[in-house]
Parts: structure tokens; C-alpha cells; sequence
């Protein structure tokens, strides 16, 4: 079978279903399994994506000092930067997970899931004041999950 950039997208707009289903030819028509479901792409999509902001952020951040860069200040720029890779990219999987599952129980794919997935993945942030510094740039990443799916984008490049 052919695969198309159309069939392994995984994001797509608001006004389209999003695709929790691998793509399956018709000559395969057997029965729908759980394992079909793509909750583990949607948590790596999710943990990678996260992961790779988080580090940067981090990385950046750890050079914010009066002292600036130096090598003295390589093991704590390591060390910021494992530590808001793994939150970020806890947060945006638990997200992209929560989300998925809020599209495959309610059968419509709409922003009321993203809002939903942001309001529970940040909850436990807050009962923690060392993540809640945090919730501010996590929640961008939430920004810009539900512009792209908004279809903002496909709308300011002409493309559809």
C-alpha cells in the first residue's frame, strides 16, 4: 500500500477528525483492537516535543544569572536542563495523552478537549510551588498546540 503525508499526519484542525486510528487499508477490514488506539504516539509526540522545549528553556535559562556563562556553571545548566526537560515533557504528554482520550470518549474533536487536557495536566502542577513557576510556559506550549489545530495558520498561508 502507498502511504501518503495525508495518512501518517497526526495534526489536523478542529473541523476534522483527529486520527486516533493507524490508517488501514479496505482489503484489511478485520475487526477495530484496542491497540489500535494512538495514545502512545500522542504521549511521544507529546513527551519528545515537551522534552526538546523544556531542555532549551532550560538551557537558557540556567545562563540567566549576574554571573552569566562560565564553566564553573556547566553542571547546574546540565542540571536545569534535565530538570525542565522532564517536566515539560511529562506535562505536554500527559496533555497530548489526555486530550486523544477526551476526543476517542466524547466523538468530536474540538477545543473544549484542549481546554479540558490543559485544566487537568496543569491541576497537579499547582499543589507543588516549585512546578508552579513552571505553568506559564508549559501552558504555551498549549498555545500553540490549539493554534496550529485552530487551523489559524492554514488560514494566514492560503494553504488547506
Amino acid at each position: 500500500s502507498i502511504i501518503t503525508l495525508e495518512r501518517l499526519a497526526m495534526v489536523v484542525v478542529w473541523d476534522q477528525d483527529l486520527p486516533l486510528r493507524r490508517p488501514r487499508d479496505q482489503a484489511d477490514a478485520e475487526p477495530e483492537k484496542k491497540d489500535d488506539v494512538r495514545m502512545w504516539n500522542r504521549a511521544l509526540f507529546g513527551m519528545v516535543l515537551g522534552g526538546t522545549c523544556g531542555a532549551a528553556y532550560g538551557l537558557t535559562d540556567s545562563f540567566r544569572t549576574p554571573e552569566g556563562r562560565s564553566a564553573a556553571k556547566l553542571g547546574d545548566a546540565f542540571a536545569s536542563v534535565q530538570r525542565h526537560g522532564s517536566i515539560f515533557g511529562c506535562y505536554f504528554a500527559g496533555f497530548q495523552t489526555l486530550k486523544a482520550l477526551a476526543v476517542q470518549t466524547r466523538g468530536l474533536h474540538d477545543e473544549y478537549n484542549t481546554i479540558g487536557a490543559a485544566a487537568l495536566a496543569t491541576t497537579p502542577m499547582l499543589m507543588y510551588p516549585s512546578l508552579r513557576g513552571n505553568i506559564p510556559h508549559v501552558l504555551m506550549l498549549v498555545v500553540l498546540d490549539a493554534l496550529n489545530e485552530s487551523g489559524v495558520m492554514q488560514t494566514l498561508t492560503g494553504r488547506k
